[in-house]
Formats: C-alpha cells, sequence, structure tokens
C-alpha cells in the first residue's frame, strides 16, 4: 500500500500508467508498483493483468473520464461493477476510505478525483465517433494550445409529474459534449531536445493563419504536424487537405489564436 499522508486528499494524487507499472504519486512522495504488487494481477493466469488494469488504462486514456462508450464494450451495469471494483482497489492501493470518483448521475460519465495520464506523449480524451469538425485549436499564449472536441452526446434528465402522486420519470436527452484542455507545445511533444519548437512551429503558424497554409505538398513540418495531431486526437483520417491551386495546406478543424500580433 502507498504511505498517503492522513491530511492529503485525492485530488492531490497523481497516477500515471505505463505498460507493466504504475507510478504513484502524492505532493513529494512518488512510488512505483508493477501491476500485480499493484493488485491488477488475473487471478487465474500468473504475470498477466486483469480486466482492471485495461479499465484503468481507458481511464488514463480519457484523463480521468470514462463513459460507456468510452472504448467499453460492456452494458451500463457491468461497467458499474467494474468501476466499483477499481474503486476498491484504488483505495486500497492508495489507502483511503474515501470515494476516488465524483457522484454521477445515471447515465453520466464517472470522472476521478485524482489525476491519471499514461505515460508518453500527451493524448486528447476524444469521444468516440468523433470527427475533425468537431476539433478546434486554439493559440491562447506563446507556446501554450487550447485544444476542445464538442459532440452531441446522449444523457437523462428527470421530468417532473404531472400531479401531486406523480413522481415524475427519466426520459433520454441531447446535449452538447465539450472537453477542453490546454497543453504545451512540450506537453504535446512537439519541441526538440533544447525547447525549440519541430512540428510544433508549423502547429503555430496554421493557427496563426486561420488554418489555411501556404507551403509545399511535401513540407516536412506539416507532414510532422498532421501526423503528430492525428495521434493527439486518436483521429485516423488526416487533419489536413492540400489545395494544389493555391498551394496550400488546409486545416479540418478549426484554427484560430488569441495571442496579440505584438506578442507573436
Amino acid at each position: 500500500m502507498f504511505p498517503t499522508p492522513p491530511d492529503r486528499t485525492w485530488e492531490q494524487v497523481t497516477l500515471t500508467v505505463e505498460e507493466h507499472h504504475l507510478r504513484v504519486q502524492v505532493g513529494a512522495t512518488a512510488d512505483r508498483f508493477g501491476f500485480a504488487e499493484a493488485g491488477f494481477e488475473n487471478r487465474r493466469r500468473k504475470n498477466i493483468p486483469n480486466d482492471l488494469w485495461a479499465l484503468l488504462g481507458v481511464l488514463a486514456r480519457r484523463h480521468g473520464e470514462l463513459g460507456t462508450g468510452d472504448e467499453i464494450t460492456t452494458k451500463p451495469g457491468a461497467l458499474k461493477q467494474k468501476v466499483s471494483a477499481l474503486r476498491d482497489r484504488l483505495q486500497a492501493l492508495v489507502g483511503r476510505d474515501d470515494d476516488p470518483f465524483h457522484p454521477n448521475r445515471p447515465g453520466q460519465p464517472y470522472r476521478a478525483r485524482f489525476t491519471i495520464r499514461r505515460a508518453g506523449p500527451a493524448t486528447f480524451p476524444t469521444p468516440p465517433g468523433a470527427t475533425w469538425g468537431a476539433v478546434s485549436l486554439t493559440e491562447t499564449g506563446p507556446g501554450v494550445v487550447e485544444a476542445a472536441v464538442t459532440t452531441r452526446g446522449r444523457g437523462v434528465a428527470r421530468v417532473r409529474g404531472d400531479g401531486p402522486g406523480d413522481r415524475g420519470r427519466w426520459e433520454g436527452t441531447t446535449q452538447d459534449d465539450e472537453r477542453r484542455l490546454r497543453y504545451t507545445l512540450r506537453d504535446l511533444g512537439m519541441t526538440g531536445p533544447d525547447g525549440a519548437p519541430t512540428a510544433g512551429a508549423s502547429l503555430v503558424a496554421v493557427l496563426r493563419a486561420g488554418g489555411r497554409l501556404a507551403r509545399s505538398a511535401g513540407d516536412k513540418g506539416m507532414l510532422a504536424l498532421s501526423g503528430a495531431l492525428a495521434r493527439f486526437f486518436q483521429l485516423d483520417d488526416p487533419p489536413f487537405t492540400f489545395d494544389p491551386k493555391r498551394g496550400q495546406w488546409v486545416a479540418q478543424f478549426e484554427a484560430t489564436s488569441t495571442v496579440p500580433a505584438p506578442d507573436r
């Protein structure tokens, strides 16, 4: 069990999921566990991680938010049971009795109170089924980019009854689901070892040009940026098309910059 100080909360816990290890950090104290040591070993097959380890990995890829559509091929009831088992495992590992997840309503995703991420370059928790048309990237400061994906999601809402004896009912609803996070170019893996931007320079140029950038079809910076964005948002389609008549790369997402010209 990790020696969590009694005065610390789940909000101060950071979990980093590696391929076969889990790093736990609370404040300045950190430790690294193998999946078996952390309690995620398959009971029937030694040295094989169990399904809770896979669920933890999905939670890390989704930055601490988990819904039935997030790469989970199971029914909502089964997911609830798995999250309950994961809750017990994390409580035992970190040594806390309170809930590591925020309260959630029926139909709403589970949200972790702790910080969880995967080792390696950052990825965005893009909802399943999203396309580049739902993506926006905005330069908000020197070397800082805000990424957002807005999709139409399903939920449930309580409808009041018509009379004193009518308790009402739950009805399905559709609503905008927006996920918005800020990153530095270093977080995105778009800078070189000395901090100089590589693909990041092309990204900044695209954002400042409003999504249409005049460069050759074989431009190495744009080719590198295209691959980096596809990996970051976990989308299979390319983020750019090339317009041969105008000699321009055209973003398939909304591209803007709010940085004033004097600060660029």
